[in-house]
């Protein structure tokens, strides 16, 4: 995902304060700088095992942010500065489809 200087500089900044759920697909390594930066309803984000990398500031300002589901990830994840605002974050393995 591309690194934003802003919230405002994202495509989805008009729809920042309405995000409720995001699902990162399988396959994204990364969520750019303040990708979601300011999403105050945001309340659930999912993440798949190929994450590397949270960029600084991706989820700041996220306060109803409450819960990160992680498929299983193998090696490290780099999270760069900023809030996240987690009060739980649960490690799941996908179902095998």
């Amino acid at each position: 995902m591309t690194d934003y200087a802003s919230a405002a500089q994202t495509p989805w900044s008009s729809y920042m304060t309405s995000i409720e759920t995001v699902i990162v697909q399988q396959g994204v390594t990364t969520v750019g700088n303040h990708a979601l930066d300011g999403a105050t309803s945001l309340k659930t984000v999912t993440m798949p095992s190929t994450m590397t990398k949270i960029g600084v500031d991706a989820f700041a300002g996220c306060s109803g942010l409450t819960q990160a589901y992680v498929d299983r990830i193998e090696g490290t994840v780099e999270i760069r500065g900023g809030n996240m605002y987690l009060t739980q974050v649960l490690l799941y393995k996908a179902a095998d489809n």
